[in-house]
């Protein structure tokens, strides 16, 4: 037996119940193992590869049998050790990960899960124990922590998110914890006490992950939104997350049979609507097959309803916690026929973010509606990216695109069976760039008219995501202004505000990507306001379009 080896061959083990061979739905999955080795007085840190494989998609994959005597880490043995460990380390063969297949659609990925904060003496290997963290200046006792990452042609995403509604899910048997919870100084604590929440560089965080007692099956199952840090502790050990509210709606699409509900929250949280004939008894209720870390955007479909008919209604959304936030009663009416209207596009669609691999088509419809484009090399088209879900606010990512290559793509937008269609268009992917550093590919600049004589618009565009600053000054005077946005884009567009007419300004932009810290700076530029109440021409700002056709018209937007 060797140090460490009893966490090791629990995770070797991940992979072999997926074939040695990728199968038609798996991604690769690469194993490591990281922490601390104490001989005498030496503490070495390592990070140990342990195996790697394919795992399947939209089915759980399991441990399995777990056998320590063949686990060799840099041929450094603990005698005996071996017969101790193997009985801890038995629970842990029902361990399971499951990626639901509608979770993402590139399986051109590899999954790195790494096992992290391992303390094994060389002099004491019984004493093998998961060490605690830092946070905030705090040391916080864990009894598990994993960090799991998505990479794609080398390029590692510290956070991926799953589509919403799908996340994953990892069971861990409590019989196989108990030996890291008693060696983590967790062996008292009851199990429906015990948390998984994410690490991040600001804190602790439990928003998108929800942990659960599985009594049926004895085992802690934690459900995610993302991949990130994972860390195992006390549930007092983490800030209870902000209550649930209700942003904006409800607004409801009705028609003649079923009305359509939708609402956002603030947090991820379930959707719920109650509904009845009378204000006063709202008896009938539906809501959508959410999983337990819930969604934003909420959407519930009412059936069975009567034409010409006035229906009371209220939504409700609940969070991990139980606690529950309830719209105010409000009504609708049926409609008498059919709204056979096709929807329109409020905002053609438009090429948002386009890499070496990968593009985001957004675009707007006037109501809620599905997603579809079919995209390829050729005008042909026969390759397609959908969605069902019907919203307003269309985005979807073209993904496994190759580099330096130009692309047709057509958007579709449908509800029932009436359909908007855009034209054929097309994009160019750029060259592979260097994915270590944040750059400026495209120089910051000022549109002439984009300037008025208070306001001034600045765009430029990095090759990664970062946030958006502008530092600008008055020339000839040193106090400099800061504008900022913290959302992570590519494309950046900041708008300054509160400037004096006819007056030169001096300005330089820069970026910083939060996963790595890394900041890009541009060249200093320059513009000069307007005069007060300068009429400034008109101009075209989106080409006209074909925002829906049939044989007999045409709606141009």
């Amino acid at each position: 037996m060797v140090l460490t080896g009893w966490i090791a061959a629990a995770l070797t083990t991940v992979v072999q119940t997926a074939s040695a061979q990728a199968q038609a739905d798996s991604i690769k999955v690469k194993l490591t193992l990281s922490g601390t080795i104490k001989i005498s007085i030496l503490k070495l840190s390592v990070t140990l590869p342990i195996d790697s494989g394919f795992v399947d998609i939209g089915k759980p994959s399991s441990l399995g049998e777990i056998d320590l005597d063949d686990a060799v880490i840099d041929s450094i043995a603990i005698s005996g050790a071996a017969a101790v460990i193997q009985p801890l380390v038995n629970g842990l063969k029902d361990f399971t990960i499951h990626f639901p297949k509608e979770a993402f659609a590139d399986r051109n990925l590899k999954l790195n899960i790494d096992f992290r904060n391992f303390v094994v003496d060389a002099l004491d290997p019984e004493n093998a124990k998961i060490a605690p963290v830092i946070v905030e200046g705090d040391t916080i006792p864990i009894f598990f922590f994993l960090r799991m990452n998505m990479e794609k042609d080398g390029r590692v995403f510290d956070r991926f998110d799953f589509k919403p509604g799908f996340p994953m899910t990892v069971s861990i048997p409590l019989s196989g914890l108990a030996d890291l919870l008693s060696r983590s100084r967790f062996s008292e604590i009851d199990p429906s006490d015990l948390l998984l929440a994410f690490l991040t560089p600001h804190g602790l965080d439990r928003e998108g992950i929800f942990t659960f007692v599985d009594t049926e099956n004895n085992a802690l199952v934690v459900r995610a939104s993302h991949l990130s840090d994972i860390i195992g502790l006390r549930k007092s050990d983490v800030p209870v997350p902000p209550p649930r509210a209700i942003v904006k709606g409800p607004a409801v699409f009705a028609d003649t049979t079923f009305a359509k509900v939708a609402w956002e929250t603030n947090r991820a949280s379930t959707s719920q609507v109650r509904y009845g004939a009378s204000k006063t008894a709202l008896n009938d209720s539906t809501a959508t097959a959410a999983d337990s870390s819930g969604v934003l955007l909420h959407q519930v479909t009412i059936g069975s309803l009567t034409k010409t008919t006035k229906y009371f209604y209220q939504v409700w959304s609940s969070d991990a916690l139980g606690r529950r936030v309830a719209s105010a009663i409000d009504s609708f009416r049926t409609r008498g026929v059919a709204d056979v209207a096709p929807p329109i596009f409020s905002l053609r669609p438009v090429v948002r973010e386009v890499s070496p691999d990968q593009a985001l088509i957004v675009w707007l419809t006037d109501r809620r509606s599905t997603s579809s484009v079919k995209f390829d090399t050729t005008k042909t088209l026969v390759k397609e990216v959908s969605d069902a879900t019907e919203v307003t606010d269309h985005q979807t990512m073209l993904t496994g695109l190759t580099s330096g290559i130009k692309y047709f793509f057509l958007v579709t937008s449908t509800i029932g069976s009436q359909s908007v269609t855009s034209d054929t268009l097309a994009l160019f992917t750029p060259a592979k760039v260097d994915t270590s550093n944040l750059v400026i590919t495209r120089p910051s600049s000022v549109d002439g008219f984009a300037v008025t004589d208070t306001t001034a618009l600045v765009r430029w565009v990095t090759n990664l995501p970062g946030n958006s600053e502008v530092l600008y000054w008055r020339k000839g005077n040193t106090d400099t202004t800061v504008v900022s946005d913290a959302q992570q884009v590519r494309e950046h567009a900041v708008v300054l505000s509160g400037l004096k007419a006819t007056t030169e300004y001096l300005y330089f932009v820069r970026s910083t990507r939060s996963s790595s810290g890394k900041i890009a700076t541009g060249k200093a530029g320059g513009f000069r306001t307007k005069a007060a109440n300068q009429i400034t021409p008109l101009r075209f700002v989106q080409k006209p379009s074909v925002g829906y056709r049939t044989n007999g018209f045409v709606i141009v937007t």
